[in-house]
C-alpha cells in the first residue's frame, strides 16, 4: 500500500487537467478515415449472436488493513464497466475512519464509520445493534413427568429383573393419590371431591437483579470489563416447595459462536435429575454473567427455568414440576464494529472504466481492516437465451405399478433452437428414465404415496429449471372419482379450495387428501346442499388421528401464535430475511410421508369439501422515495397469484414499469393498472404471479416537479430524479426560447436564460463560473454540440442542454432565469422518457410544490427508467 498524506492527496486530486486540443486539418482527415473504414465493416452481416449488456457481482478477499491515512491500488480481478462497489470489514470503535473510491479526479464515499449506527442497517457481529431480546415466554418448557403432566406420578425402579416402567402408576405408592388426608398444612393434590384439588405450578419471573453495582441501567448491555446480572427472585410457586427440592438452570447462547453452556443453581439433588452438578447453594441466587464465562461472547442469549425435583429411589416415589423458560439479552460491546456490504455513494456508479482504481483511507486514531470488496461489473456478452418453462408441470397421478410418460418439449422451449439434455431431481421410490425429450417415470414396485420432483433442461450455456411438481402413486380406486377446481389465489388473503367427490357406490369411510394445516373444513352434501355432522370427520395429520374439532382449534391457535409473532417482531423492529427461491426448499420428505387426510364416515353419494389454506404474503422494502423491492413469497407451491402494490406516487399509465429479479437479471412484467381516487393517474397496479416459493419485483420511478409560479427577473429550478444512467437533453419548448450564448442579443426577446444544472452538490453546467463537464454540452438551434467555452465573445442561439450517460443517486437541479411573463415550457428527455415542466409568471403567489409532498396533485409528472 502506498502511504500519503490524505490532504495532499485529494488536493491533487481536485486539480484541473489541462484540455487538448486538435486542430480542424487533423480533425477532417480522422472522419474521413472514420467514414471510408465504416463504409467497409459497417454492413448488414449475419452473425452468430447478437451482443448484450450483463451484471456480474464479485467478491475479491483483500484483507486491506489501514492504521493511517494513506492510498491502496486496487486491480479488479472481472474487467468491465464498473457499476458498484462494497467493502465489508471491521474497524476500530475509536476514531474515525473514512474511505473514498477516486476515478478521474472524483471522490465517492464507499465507508464513513461515524455513520455505522445512522445510516446502515447491515452492522452485524462483534457490536450488537437493535438485537435486545425482550423477557419472553415459552411454552415449550421441558415435560419430562409422567403421562405428559407436570404434577402426575412418576415411578422408579431401578430394581433388577423386575418389569416395571418408570411411566408405570404405582398404586399404593403415588404421591398425588386420592386420600381423605386433613391432618397437613399442604393440601393434597388430586384429592377427592370432598377436599381441594391443587395443580401444582411454577411462574418464572427473570428480570436483570436491581440489588447490585453491576449493569446500573439492567439493559443487559456492559463493557466488555463488565458484569451483568440476571435473577429469578420474583418467581412465584402456588405450593409449599422445600428448598432442598429447588434448583434453577441457566442456560448460556453464545449468538457469536454458536455454543450453548448449561449451569445449576440449587439444591443438589435437584441439579443431579437434571444431570448436572450444582454451581450455588440458593436456587434464587442471581447469576452473573461476564464475557467469556461459560464461553460468553458479544451477544449472548441467558435463559432460566426453575425446577422442583422430589424423588425417592427407595419408595419408588417422585414428583417433577417446571416453570415455563425465560430469556433475556446479555451483550458486551467489543472493541471492534463488524460491517457487511456499506456502500455509501458506490452502491450504484455511473459505470467507471479501468483496469485499476485507487483507495484513499482517512485514517484518525482508528484501525480499519477491510476483509473483502463486492463490486458489480457490466460486460458485453453474446446475447445467447437460455430455455425458457413454456408451463407449469402439473401433478402426475400413477397408479400402483404403472408408469407415466411425459413429453419434457411441451414444458421446455429453446428460441435459439438449441439441443436440450435434460435431468431430474431424484426421490425417493421414484425412478425417471429420460429418452431425448420423453421421461417416463416408473414408481418403485408396491410403492403408494406422494413424492415431488423437478426437470432441468440445459442447452450447453444455460439451465432452466421446471416448478415442483407432485408425483402421487395410489392404488386403482374406481370406488371415488375426485375433481379438484382451481383455486383463486390473491396475497394477504386465505385461499379457498374445493374438492367435488363423486361415490361409484357404496362405501364406509372416504379418505380424501387436502392441502397441510388446512383451516375452515367443512362437507356437505352436494346433492341436498347441507352440511355433514362435524363429528363423523376426522383429520390425520403427521400419523395422528384427531376430530375434526380438536383439529381446528389447534390450527386457529397456531395462526393466533404466528399473527402474535408478527406483531411482536414489528414492536422490535425485528424482520425476516428474504431470499430467493431454491427448488430444494419446496421438497420435504417429512411432509409427503405425513399427508393430511379428511376421512369422512357414512357420507353421501356426491360431496363437497371446501377448506382454507394461509395465503402468500409480500413484504415491502423501500430502497429510495422513487424505487422499492416487493417480495411475495408463500410456504405453499400457489400458482397465478394476483399480486398488488399501491405506487408511491401517481403515475400516468404509460409511465409504469414492474421488473422480477431472477438471478441478478431484471425482466419486464406485465401489469393491471388502476386509477382509484378517478384523477387520471395511476396508483395502483396489479399482477400476475407465474408460481411460487418465493418472487422479487423492484419499481422504480423517476419524479418531476412540473410546475412551478416564479416571478419574472426571479429563478425557476425544476428538482428531478433519474434513476439509472441515460442521456439527459432539457430543451425550451412550446414556443418557449433561451437567450442567445454567450452573449444576449438585446434586440431580440427571449424568455429564460440558463444558469445552472447539478446533482445534488455536483455540478454538470455552471454559467457563472463558465464550468461544464466534459459530458456536457450545449446545443444550438443547428443541433451542433459545443461546450460552454466555446460561446465566449458569442451570440449563438440556444436549443438543449446535453449531458451524455447521466448519472445522479439523488436530486438533480435545474435552474434557469425568468426574463418574461407568462407560460413558459421546459422538455425533460431521459433516454427517450419526456416529461414537461411549466412555469406561469406574475399570477398570484403560489408556494412551490414540495417535492413528494402531495401524491394527488395534477401538478407532478412521474417517468420511469
Amino acid at each position: 500500500m502506498k502511504k500519503k498524506q490524505a490532504k495532499r492527496t485529494r488536493s491533487k486530486l481536485r486539480a484541473k487537467q489541462k484540455s487538448r486540443h486538435i486542430s480542424k486539418k487533423a480533425a477532417i482527415v480522422l472522419i474521413t478515415i472514420a467514414i471510408v473504414i465504416s463504409f467497409f465493416l459497417v454492413r448488414p452481416r449475419l452473425t452468430g449472436f447478437t451482443s448484450v449488456t450483463k451484471e456480474y457481482t464479485i467478491t475479491d478477499n483483500v484483507n486491506i488493513i489501514a492504521n493511517e491515512s494513506s492510498e491502496y491500488t486496487w486491480v479488479s480481478e472481472e474487467k468491465g464497466s464498473l457499476k458498484g462497489m462494497k467493502i465489508s470489514g471491521t474497524v476500530l470503535r475509536a476514531g474515525t475512519a473514512k474511505v473514498y473510491l477516486n476515478y478521474s479526479n472524483e471522490l465517492y464515499l464507499i465507508f464513513d464509520s461515524e455513520q455505522l449506527e445512522t445510516a446502515l442497517s447491515d452492522v452485524t457481529g462483534m457490536v450488537a445493534v437493535n438485537d435486545t431480546v425482550d423477557n419472553q415466554t415459552t411454552d415449550d418448557a421441558i415435560n419430562q413427568s409422567v403421562n405428559e403432566s407436570d404434577n402426575e406420578t412418576q415411578a422408579l425402579n431401578e430394581t433388577e429383573g423386575e418389569q416395571s416402567t418408570v411411566n408405570e402408576s404405582i398404586e399404593e405408592q403415588t404421591v398425588n393419590q386420592t386420600t381423605n388426608q386433613t391432618d397437613t398444612d399442604e393440601p393434597a393434590v388430586n384429592q377427592s371431591s370432598e377436599n381441594i384439588s391443587i395443580n401444582k405450578s411454577i411462574q418464572l419471573s427473570l428480570d436483570y437483579y436491581t440489588d447490585s453495582s453491576y449493569d446500573a441501567d439492567n439493559d443487559g448491555l456492559e463493557e466488555i470489563e463488565g458484569v451483568v446480572d440476571l435473577a429469578v427472585k420474583g418467581t412465584e410457586l402456588n405450593f409449599n416447595a422445600s428448598p432442598d427440592n429447588l434448583c434453577t438452570k441457566w442456560t448460556i447462547n453464545s449468538v457469536d459462536k454458536g455454543t450453548t453452556n448449561n449451569v445449576c443453581y440449587g439444591s443438589s439433588s435437584c441439579c443431579n435429575f437434571l444431570d448436572m452438578d450444582s454451581s450455588s447453594a440458593e436456587w434464587n441466587d442471581p447469576y452473573y454473567s461476564y464475557f467469556e464465562k461459560e464461553d460468553a461472547g458479544y451477544n449472548n442469549i441467558v435463559s432460566a427455568q426453575v425446577v422442583y425435583a422430589y424423588y425417592d429411589l427407595i419408595t419408588l416415589e417422585a414428583e417433577i414440576v417446571y416453570s415455563n423458560s425465560s430469556s433475556l439479552s446479555v451483550r458486551f460491546k467489543a472493541p471492534y464494529i463488524e460491517f457487511n456490504g456499506i456502500c455509501l455513494e458506490t452502491c450504484l456508479l455511473p459505470g467507471l472504466n479501468e483496469t485499476n482504481y485507487t483507495l484513499i483511507f482517512e485514517i484518525d486514531n482508528s484501525t480499519l481492516n477491510i476483509g473483502s470488496i463486492t463490486y458489480t461489473v457490466e460486460k458485453m456478452v453474446p446475447n445467447d437465451h437460455s430455455p425458457k418453462l413454456v408451463k407449469n408441470i402439473s401433478e402426475i397421478n400413477i397408479v400402483k405399478n404403472k408408469n407415466q410418460t411425459i413429453n419434457l418439449s411441451e414444458y421446455f422451449y429453446d428460441e435459439d433452437g438449441d439441443i436440450m439434455s435434460y435431468s431430474y431431481y431424484e426421490t425417493e421410490n421414484i425412478s425417471v428414465t429420460i429418452d431425448k425429450d420423453i421421461a417416463v417415470i416408473a414408481p418403485d414396485k408396491d410403492f403408494t404415496g406422494i413424492r415431488s420432483s423437478f426437470f432441468i433442461a440445459n442447452d450447453s450455456k444455460f439451465v432452466r429449471v421446471s416448478n415442483v411438481f407432485r408425483i402421487n402413486v395410489s392404488e386403482e380406486d374406481k370406488d371415488v372419482n375426485v375433481s379438484v377446481a382451481k383455486p383463486s389465489v390473491v396475497i394477504g388473503k386465505p385461499v379457498k379450495w374445493v374438492k367435488k367427490i363423486k361415490l361409484l357406490k357404496d362405501i364406509g369411510n372416504v379418505s380424501i387428501n387436502i392441502t397441510k394445516d388446512a383451516f375452515n373444513i367443512s362437507v356437505k352434501d352436494a346433492e341436498t346442499n347441507t352440511e355433514l355432522d362435524k363429528s363423523k370427520i376426522n383429520v390425520k395429520e403427521n400419523n395422528k388421528l384427531k376430530e375434526l374439532e380438536e383439529y381446528e382449534a389447534e390450527k386457529e391457535n397456531k395462526r393466533e401464535e404466528k399473527e402474535e409473532k408478527r406483531e411482536a417482531s414489528k414492536i422490535t423492529g425485528a424482520f425476516a430475511a428474504i431470499t430467493g427461491f431454491s427448488a430444494l426448499d419446496d421438497i420435504n420428505e417429512d411432509t409427503e410421508a405425513n399427508v393430511t387426510e379428511l376421512i369422512i364416515e357414512e357420507p353421501a353419494e356426491e360431496l363437497e369439501v371446501e377448506y382454507y389454506t394461509e395465503g402468500p404474503t409480500a413484504e415491502e422494502i423501500i430502497i429510495s422515495d422513487y424505487k422499492k423491492r416487493i417480495t411475495v413469497s408463500s410456504d405453499i407451491h400457489y400458482e397465478d397469484i394476483l399480486s398488488y402494490t399501491y405506487l408511491p406516487v401517481e403515475v400516468p399509465a404509460n409511465n409504469i414499469k414492474l421488473y422480477w429479479i431472477n438471478n441478478g437479471s431484471r425482466t419486464r412484467v406485465a401489469t393491471d393498472k388502476f386509477d382509484k381516487n378517478n384523477n387520471s393517474f395511476i396508483d395502483y397496479i396489479e399482477w400476475v404471479v407465474p408460481s411460487l416459493s418465493n418472487q422479487t419485483y423492484e419499481l422504480e420511478l423517476i419524479i418531476l416537479n412540473t410546475q412551478s409560479y416564479p416571478t419574472r427577473g426571479g429563478n425557476w429550478t425544476v428538482m428531478f430524479n433519474a434513476n439509472g444512467v441515460g442521456n439527459l437533453t432539457i430543451s425550451a419548448s412550446n414556443g418557449t426560447s433561451y437567450t442567445k450564448f454567450f452573449k444576449d442579443n438585446s434586440s431580440t426577446i427571449n424568455d429564460l436564460e440558463l444558469l445552472n444544472l447539478r446533482c445534488g452538490d455536483n455540478v454538470f453546467f455552471n454559467k457563472d463560473s463558465l464550468f461544464m463537464r466534459n459530458n456536457t454540452y450545449l446545443i444550438l438551434e443547428n443541433s451542433t454540440k459545443i461546450g460552454i467555452n466555446e460561446t465566449l465573445n458569442s451570440s449563438l442561439e440556444l436549443a438543449s442542454l446535453f449531458v451524455g450517460n447521466y448519472f445522479c443517486n439523488t436530486t438533480g437541479y435545474h435552474t434557469v432565469r425568468v426574463l418574461t411573463d407568462g407560460k413558459h415550457t421546459q422538455l425533460f428527455n431521459f433516454s427517450g422518457y419526456y416529461a414537461y415542466a411549466y412555469n406561469l409568471v406574475n399570477n398570484p403567489p403560489t408556494t412551490e410544490i414540495v417535492f413528494f409532498s402531495d401524491g394527488n396533485s395534477t401538478r407532478t409528472q412521474t417517468f420511469l427508467s
